[in-house]
Parts: C-alpha cells; sequence; structure tokens
C-alpha cells in the first residue's frame, strides 16, 4: 500500500491563503476539511490528505453562469 500525499497545516493555508489559526478555528468547529491528528498533547499534530483536499476544492468550486444575451 503507498501513502497518499499529505500537507501540513501550513501547506494548507498557503494554498488557501488563510492562516493556520483559520485552519485550527475551523477544525474546532467542525467546518473545516477532513484532517488527521497525530499524536497526542503537546507533541501533536494535524495533517491533512490531498485526496481530501482535492475533493473539498471540487465540491465547493463556483463556475460562472455564461448566458448569450
Amino acid at each position: 500500500m503507498t501513502a497518499s500525499p499529505t500537507l501540513t497545516s501550513e501547506d494548507l493555508a498557503k494554498r488557501w491563503h488563510v492562516t493556520r489559526l483559520t485552519l485550527a478555528r475551523w477544525r474546532m468547529e467542525g467546518s473545516g476539511p477532513p484532517y488527521v491528528k497525530l499524536g497526542a498533547g503537546a507533541q501533536s499534530r494535524v495533517i491533512y490528505l490531498l485526496q481530501d483536499i482535492e475533493a473539498r476544492e471540487r465540491d465547493h468550486r463556483h463556475l460562472d453562469q455564461i448566458t448569450d444575451h
């Protein structure tokens, strides 16, 4: 089994142009993307599976409607 590519909180914050604090708030609110918490306490860290991030980006994209007038 091959490991899925992952992003750190810093990677995702840069990708989405938000702060790591925003990502942390979204995790606490349950409104952010799926994540994996590794470890416990002060030594814990959060990672995001790239496939989950790409799926969320697809689900939240907005396409402009072009109409002929």
